[in-house]
């Protein structure tokens, strides 16, 4: 939620998958302001390695800008307004959501 009115994205119970030592949690979506129409997910998965990793992922997803007007307007607002305000948004919450070492 945004100010507490605006719901950007919904998102259904999340699908927890672990295998070996990785570990990953889906969130399917549901709606929301940013979505043009439920479908796909945001993904959360720590890989075990030489050096374990964090990704984040966003597969199938139907953003909203992208479903209006040409094709050629739809990848300009998309590319120009959508795509950096996920990435601002995803920076946000993984910068407020991470553990830190003691």
């Amino acid at each position: 939620m945004l100010a507490g009115s605006l719901t950007l994205l919904r998102f259904a119970e999340p699908e927890i998958g672990v295998e070996g030592r990785d570990v990953e949690c889906r969130y399917p979506i549901l709606g929301g302001c940013l979505a043009s129409r439920p479908g796909g997910s945001l993904a959360i998965a720590q890989r075990d390695g030489s050096a374990p990793q964090l990704e984040v992922a966003v597969t199938g997803y139907h953003p909203s800008l992208a479903g209006r007007g040409s094709r050629f307007h739809r990848g300009l607002l998309y590319t120009t307004l959508q795509a950096p305000l996920h990435r601002a948004i995803s920076r946000r919450f993984l910068t407020h959501t991470a553990v830190r070492p003691r």
